[in-house]
């Protein structure tokens, strides 16, 4: 890599030029994913998206368009993320193991902090969803609040889809579609890719996780949930540097998502006063306690890479 990325102008120019590179990858292999999974939906479900891709807003009243809906999705979240995330470093003369770190194993301890700062994180983080709910518009952009809400409300039912089914089958199918494969796409492509380009051209790790946990939120679209996804955003990245391993943001990722599944199966948030319910209200104390927690174990995560480095000086 030729840039001499000290000069500020060439700085700049070489993440955005390299970004829409990224995006390039992205719109280039989803359009290629949609293409071949949309294929494979004809001769799997005989639901030809191809001639008819209406057919995908009909997922609730017919089961194989529902399964042919995961099945694209799938596919999409390959095609978008996972392979960009793997050309993006060799594209800007990176490893691209040593880029996403996928060599480094998950340990024991990095493993039990994940886990606990996801569980940890539960108040806080059903407070910003709270607070995030709250967003009002000026009158002026009314028009623009409704779109958002039409659309977030529409991506809600096709959650709600996904969610659907009973059987242990469903489940499995579930965790792989919902949890699995979205925390090891996102992370290869957000914290993997992104997060180590930002941090490579700033040389601040800090400016990186930031700026990554905004692009990340913003990524899924919902606005409504912007504060929660960004805040989850940051906690995954500092997994990711202080444990020197994706697969510890991986892990947290998917145990997040995992979650929700299980809670939406089980029925869970239906129990009376149950901390699922989405409407179940976490006092200030909770909340309090819960944003400390966090801080404490990305500081005992911290510590114990800086541990590490102090012991093979």
């Amino acid at each position: 890599m030729s840039e001499n990325l000290a000069n500020p102008l060439k700085r700049w120019w070489f993440l955005i030029s390299r970004l829409f590179m990224l995006g390039g990858m992205m719109l280039f292999f989803s359009s290629l994913a949609y293409i071949i999974s949309a294929y494979c939906c004809t001769w799997l479900f005989k639901v030809n998206l191809i001639e008819q891709p209406g057919l995908i807003q009909n997922f609730g009243s017919d089961p194989k368009i529902l399964n042919a809906v995961k099945f694209l999705q799938v596919g999409l979240t390959i095609g978008m993320m996972i392979i960009p995330a793997v050309l993006f470093p060799k594209a800007i003369e990176r490893n691209s193991k040593l880029f996403l770190q996928l060599n480094t194993p998950l340990k024991p301890l990095h493993f039990l902090i994940a886990i606990a700062i996801v569980l940890a994180s539960t108040p806080v983080v059903s407070w910003m969803v709270e607070f995030n709910s709250q967003l009002t518009f000026p009158p002026a952009l009314a028009n623009w609040e409704a779109s958002l809400k039409a659309s977030e409300e529409l991506a809600n039912q096709l959650t709600r889809a996904f969610l659907s089914g009973s059987t242990p089958i469903d489940l499995t199918i579930n965790i792989f579609v919902i949890a699995i494969i979205p925390a090891i796409a996102e992370e290869l492509l957000f914290r993997g890719a992104l997060q180590q380009f930002i941090k490579m051209v700033f040389g601040n790790i800090h400016i990186a996780i930031f700026f990554t946990a905004i692009i990340f939120s913003a990524f899924h679209g919902q606005i409504y949930g912007f504060l929660p996804r960004f805040a989850l955003g940051i906690l995954l990245g500092y997994l990711f540097v202080y444990s020197g391993s994706i697969w510890t943001s991986i892990l947290a990722h998917f145990v997040n998502n995992a979650i929700s599944v299980c809670i939406s199966h089980f029925k869970l948030d239906e129990q009376t006063l149950s901390i699922f319910n989405e409407q179940y209200h976490f006092n200030s104390i909770w909340v309090a306690a819960s944003t400390i927690a966090c801080i404490l174990l990305v500081i005992a995560l911290y510590k114990t890479r800086a541990h590490h480095a102090a012991s093979v000086d």
